[in-house]
């Protein structure tokens, strides 16, 4: 832990300086890492696996790079991949998030750089559809059919492969918007083709046109005929209407090819107008002969004529009637009634104003009305409060014509109940399941306004209402829904109905029987089919218990689909995927399920069924080419795996190869049902070539197609295994990957340490220390010779983090040496000048202008005023102490820092470091890990430079370089850790007080309480964590248990791994000098970049040997390191290793003299003194 920074300065100037042995300076060749990096340029995927990306090496090292591996590795896990291989053009990738990986050898080093990429893309699989939208005329080219297509890649190609043999129109359309048109078509079978700009076509389509009868004049009812403008010699005529449950309905819209005119009273044709009543400049108007009159035209006939445009015209006679008034009355009670009438029929082709007069036949009194224009009220005309009796009226138009007259209308006073309740089915023949409606009649004539109707039982339906206006004009309400919310339907069951109107309250009960509602019972059976989803009904319908046949019709659903009606047991198509609804009614030209209802019926009429079809793709990931290791360039194969679409009966899908960019149309160099291509299989017909693309057609058994392409890939230039990182701490996944080979029949066989095997093509392990070391997979049954891929597994042991009483909540800074102990801080000296200039050493020397560094106060000693004036400079100072009171860093005036590491229970200095910071260098010699004191607390001591207590049991008294240990790793396994880097070295002590106000009272005023004592880990010594921005230098001996007649071990490796946001770069220790009685040593230097957050190494045994590691250390580049071995029991001095890691040995007799000093040198380790003594016997 760090001390108090408060220190005791002796009263006496003298001069204080760490002194630490001359280290000799080492001049060590730097080598620079590589300067290089990536850039990437995606190209979206405009087709379903079309996307594209090029990589580029950039930096002024890339001509020093070697085994350039490239590879694609998807974001969301089970995404599209490519494996590492030597193409740096990726091809062929679907939309999506990836991370682009190259791997590459620099000088020996292994390094990754990756880069993010999105392939942007939004194809979606293609869909398309044709249905009929209107029959052609009889003998005419007027039929319709409407193309949907839904997603995929404008343009769309529409080409109409075979027709009848009257079609004579276009036969291939491009089009870019959805739905198209398909006009001017005659009666027949047509066969379609479908496609997107991708390539992808829809199952083959067939159309069939129908052929409508010849016209006929029960298709057709005339518009209502109109008076103009109150003058009574002339009148409109409109085009007829297309009747609803007409074969024709398709031809009422404003495109319609039918054309019309009329004639009256035989006389001539005028002009011929589009049939299309609704515009209203295709209206005519007829003009009498002069002198004439409406009432001249009544009994006349009105001939329309209808032309479509091939084959005879139709003739519709209209004979010209009067408009009809309709006479009632509404009782008041039994005092009197109003008299009402209504025109009906032709109710604007009259003369007006319009007179109308009640005569009371008893009294002669007469009573008035008059409709004065077509504009008037025509629909409900009221005469009040007319007495009871008998009445003769009267209705003449302005021009003399009498449209009404009866001398002997009776209205007698009403009942005593005038209601009563009658029940049908509502809407049931259209579909509507057991729904019924009411029917209140009143016997004595009209509703009065505001008479109330209410639903007395059962108590769950509700019904209220009260009569308005408009219910006046008639003798009955009608009711078929509750007033509920939502609405409801009645169904069979019994009920109560009270009516209260102004003369009284009537109670009606009534009983519906299950037979008097329309019931339904039906099915619907499915079945895939090339053009859709087919849909076979059964069932049947009753009423009154008799059978009806009932029918069948789409009503809802994506566009495209044909709306047609068809018998129960007949069939529908469903051409897209979505939801549709399906109805069904007795009544073919009526669907209840077409209406748009917020009222709640119970659903039996109508299913809702969902199309799910997925149109044909191909499994990008698993269809890919490949040449085999060692294989010739021309010795390719191609596997391609077609998913969904529609195949038929066949049960397979066709697969035609091409070359690139010929796809879609060919020509094609071969076909088969199995997407199994290459050369050795061609019969010489075509060669599959390494690194190129070649086009897939497939089809399914509908002649859907997608083309995709394929690009043929050189496994022996791929890395067949791989995992997600370089380097592992415990706990982690380790997620093995061997290269991606889609065949039914490839196996994969993992082997590695601690025992594993896995068969599967991506195992898992946990990171463990015994599962670190090699893996290796085996891959059959794809080539004809197995394929084997390696990958090293680093592991770096847990570093486990004791409780920190120091950093706890509060803390108590005397217990724990925070405060009390007085440690030198500075060192000063005075360097003022001196009096005389002669020899004379009894006068001369004495400071000229002396200032004291301590005074004398009342308050005790404190610093001498203006100091620096005095002479007095400082020399240096001490950063950090250990617990026992060591010093382990100072600087001096020119910021140069100095260091002192301790082990063997923070007693004895094991490193000396000049020009470094205590954080930044570390030394291990394994020896001190048995050292303890079993004092309380001593599991949780000063941190080490580096902490190897995980591998306490792998430290070997057998083979060491220096001491009585060394760190053994057995074959195929690793050993390492990893450090935090950081930015720059923290200064503070992180020491503060929490104080309270004390309002306990008290004369003198408020005062402070100290509440607490806070510390941070800046309280505490920092563990080894180098500075980034520098180079540092990696040094540790290494012996391969093996008889090694060479000059270097090549059975280990020394790896570090530097961790950056952009991904990590691992650089591989070279050996440096012969081998050295049986030892070699390693050194690197490594630069660590300014973003650097992480540092590992690892010390493996790659071949089958164990290798010991002994004497590591890391400094920084530019420091000098002597480090000391001690007899982990003696404590004396067994091994003093240079600026080099070159050890000077110290051996002793048993009484502990030192007899013998031998240095290790490049030649060898040689005897530099050897001393005897003894005691001679007298």
């Amino acid at each position: 832990m760090k001390m108090t920074k408060a220190v005791f300065i002796l009263k006496k100037p003298i001069v204080v300086a760490l002194v630490l042995a001359g280290l000799l300076s080492a001049a060590f060749q730097t080598q620079a890492q590589c300067n290089w990096g990536i850039s990437t340029v995606p190209q979206a995927s405009a087709c379903a696996a079309s996307g594209k990306i090029t990589v580029s090496l950039t930096g002024t090292d890339v001509g020093s790079l070697s085994n350039i591996l490239y590879s694609l590795e998807p974001v969301t896990p089970g995404g599209y991949a490519i494996s590492p291989n030597g193409s740096s053009i990726l091809e062929n990738i679907p939309p999506g998030q990836y991370k682009v990986r190259v791997q590459a050898t620099c000088n020996g080093t292994v390094m990754s750089n990756y880069s993010d990429v999105q392939i942007q893309g939004n194809y979606i699989a293609f869909t398309a559809a044709i249905s009929q939208k209107r029959p052609a005329l009889n003998a005419c080219n007027t039929g319709q059919a409407t193309v949907t297509v839904t997603a995929g890649r404008s343009p769309y190609n529409i080409k109409i492969q075979s027709a009848p043999a009257g079609y004579t129109g276009p036969v291939t359309f491009t089009v870019r918007t959805s739905p198209f048109l398909l006009d001017n078509l005659n009666k027949g079978d047509y066969t379609i083709s479908i496609a997107d700009s991708c390539g992808s076509t829809e199952s083959t389509q067939y159309l069939t046109i129908a052929e409508l009868p010849p016209l006929v004049s029960s298709q057709f009812y005339p518009h209502e005929l109109s008076v103009i403008d109150e003058v009574c010699n002339r009148f409109y005529v409109s085009a007829p209407y297309i009747l609803a449950n007409s074969s024709l309905s398709g031809y009422d819209g404003s495109e319609t090819p039918l054309m019309y005119t009329v004639a009256f009273d035989g006389g001539a044709k005028l002009p011929y107008k589009q049939m299309n009543y609704i515009s209203p400049g295709n209206n005519d108007t007829i003009i009498l002969p002069a002198g004439k009159t409406l009432k001249d035209a009544y009994g006349k006939i009105l001939t329309y004529y209808v032309k479509p445009p091939c084959g005879p015209e139709v003739v519709i006679n209209r004979t010209l009637y009067t408009p009809f008034p309709y006479f009632s009355s509404t009782p008041n009670c039994d005092i009197d009634f109003d008299a009402r009438y209504t025109l009906n029929g032709n109710a604007l082709f009259a003369c007006f104003p319009l007179y109308t007069v009640f005569k009371n036949n008893s009294t002669g009194i007469y009573h008035r009305d008059t409709i004065k224009t077509k504009t008037d009220n025509i629909y409900d005309r009221v005469v009040k409060k007319l007495p009871y009796g008998g009445y003769s009226v009267t209705c003449t138009t302005a021009d003399g014509y009498v449209l009404y007259e009866n001398n002997n209308w009776v209205v007698n006073k009403p009942a005593s109940n005038p209601y009563a309740v009658s029940i049908g089915p509502y809407m049931g023949g259209s579909g509507n399941d057991g729904a019924v409606m009411f029917t209140i009649n009143k016997s004595t004539g009209n509703f009065v306004e505001g008479t109330e109707i209410q639903l007395v039982g059962p108590s769950n339906y509700n019904f209220y209402t009260k009569t308005s206006s408009l219910n006046v004009r008639n003798s009955f309400f009608a009711l078929a829904t509750t007033t509920d919310t939502p609405a409801r339907f009645f169904y069979p069951g019994t009920y109560l109905f009270r009516v209260t109107d102004n003369c009284g309250s009537y109670e009606l009960p009534v009983t519906v029987a299950e037979k008097e509602a329309y019931r339904y019972n039906w099915s619907i059976s499915q079945r895939e089919t090339c053009t859709g989803l087919k849909l076979t009904g059964a069932g049947s319908c009753t009423y009154n218990n008799t059978n009806y046949p009932i029918y069948m019709k789409i009503i809802t659903g994506p566009s495209g689909f044909n709306n047609g009606v068809v018998p129960i047991d007949s069939s529908l198509i469903l051409p897209s995927p979505g939801t549709y609804k399906i109805a069904v009614s007795s009544e073919p030209n009526n669907f209840y399920a077409s209406f748009t209802f917020t009222t709640i019926n119970n659903g039996v009429a109508e299913k809702y069924i969902t199309y799910d079809y997925k149109p044909l793709g191909v499994d990008v990931n698993s269809s890919w080419g490949w040449v085999c290791p060692g294989g010739a360039d021309n010795d390719g194969s191609i596997n391609v795996q077609a998913i969904n679409g529609r195949v038929s009966t066949s049960g397979a899908y066709t697969y035609k190869l091409a070359a690139a960019g010929n796809g879609i149309a060919g020509p094609y160099l071969a076909t088969n049902t199995t997407g199994k291509f290459s050369t050795a299989m061609s019969g010489g017909a075509y060669a599959l070539m390494k690194n190129q693309n070649y086009d897939i057609r497939v089809e399914d058994g509908c002649g859907a197609g997608v083309v995709q392409t394929i690009k043929v890939l050189d496994v022996g230039a791929t890395q067949i295994a791989s995992s997600d990182k370089s380097q592992y701490c415990e706990g982690d996944i380790i997620r093995l990957s061997a290269f991606n080979m889609p065949s039914a029949n490839v196996q994969y066989q993992w082997t590695g340490p601690n025992g594993f095997s896995s068969t599967a093509q991506n195992p898992t392990v946990p990171a463990s220390l015994p599962n670190a070391g090699l893996y290796q997979v085996v891959i059959t049954g794809f080539c004809s010779a197995s394929i084997t891929g390696q990958v090293n597994v680093r592991v770096a042991p847990t570093v486990i983090t004791c409780y920190s009483a120091v950093t706890d909540t509060s803390v108590n800074p005397y217990v724990y040496g925070l405060l009390g102990n007085w440690r030198k801080v500075k060192s000063y000296v005075n360097y003022g000048n001196r009096t005389g200039n002669s020899n004379d050493i009894r006068q001369d020397g004495f400071f000229a202008n002396y200032t004291p560094y301590w005074k004398s106060s009342a308050k005790g000693l404190q610093l001498g005023d203006n100091l620096p004036a005095g002479g007095w400079v400082w020399t240096g100072e001490v950063t950090l102490y250990n617990k026992k009171g060591y010093e382990l860093e100072s600087r001096d005036p020119l910021d140069r820092y100095n260091a002192g590491l301790y082990g063997y229970g923070n007693t004895l200095p094991v490193a000396v470091v000049q020009n470094s910071r205590y954080r930044e260098a570390a030394f291990e010699g394994f020896e001190d890990y048995d050292f303890e004191n079993n004092a309380c607390g001593a599991s949780c001591s000063t941190p080490r430079s580096f902490d190897f207590s995980s591998y306490k049991s792998q430290l070997d008294s057998t083979e060491k370089h220096s001491g009585k240990y060394s760190l053994r790793v057995d074959a195929g396994k690793a050993a390492g850790m990893t450090v935090a880097v950081t930015a720059s070295d923290n200064n503070s002590y992180g020491f503060t007080s929490n104080t309270v106000l004390d309002n306990c009272g008290g004369s003198s005023g408020s005062q402070y309480l100290l509440r607490s004592v806070r510390a941070t880990s800046d309280a505490l010594l920092p563990a080894f964590s180098p500075l980034s921005g520098k180079n540092i230098l990696f040094s540790v001996w290494a012996k391969e248990a093996q008889n090694c007649n060479c000059t270097g071990y090549s059975n280990n490796q020394m790896g570090i791994v530097i961790t950056q946001p952009s991904g990590t770069t691992t650089v591989i220790a070279k050996p440096v000098g012969a081998i050295i009685d049986g030892w070699q040593r390693y050194e690197q230097v490594v630069y660590l970049p300014a973003d650097v957050t992480k540092l590992s190494f690892t010390l493996e045994a790659k071949g089958a040997s164990v290798v010991y590691f002994d004497d590591l250390r890391i400094h920084p580049y530019n420091a000098n390191m002597k480090s000391f071995v001690y007899n982990p029991v003696s404590l004396r001095l067994m091994a003093e290793l240079d600026e080099n890691n070159y050890a000077t040995f110290y051996e002793y007799d048993d009484d502990g003299a030192l007899i013998r000093l031998k240095k290790e040198t490049q030649r060898g380790v040689q005897t530099i003194r050897e001393t005897r003594n003894a005691l001679l016997k007298e």
